[in-house]
């Protein structure tokens, strides 16, 4: 996946990338973004992801397959491989 076009800090894109490509669990604010609880992520955000936090969304649901986020319920069925 490309981040063309989106300010994504090189640890949050390789992130997504190991979550998408191996199902690999991210780390606690990642899994809530992609879970749509952006408030809940809030206070794990340090300042590189704060600034971030606009194309790291943008690139979440225009770049990413629509089955691994959105709610809880996707983004377990996705670590699982029950997504299909």
């Amino acid at each position: 996946m490309s981040n063309q076009g989106y300010y994504l800090p090189p640890n949050m894109k390789a992130t997504l990338d190991r979550y998408v490509e191996r199902r690999l669990a991210p780390g606690r604010f990642t899994q809530l973004l992609l879970k749509n609880k952006v408030h809940e992520a809030l206070p794990f955000a340090d300042k590189a992801h704060q600034q971030a936090l606009y194309d790291t969304l943008r690139y979440i649901t225009m770049e990413l397959p629509a089955g691994c986020y959105g709610s809880p319920e996707k983004v377990e069925a996705w670590l699982r491989g029950d997504d299909a």
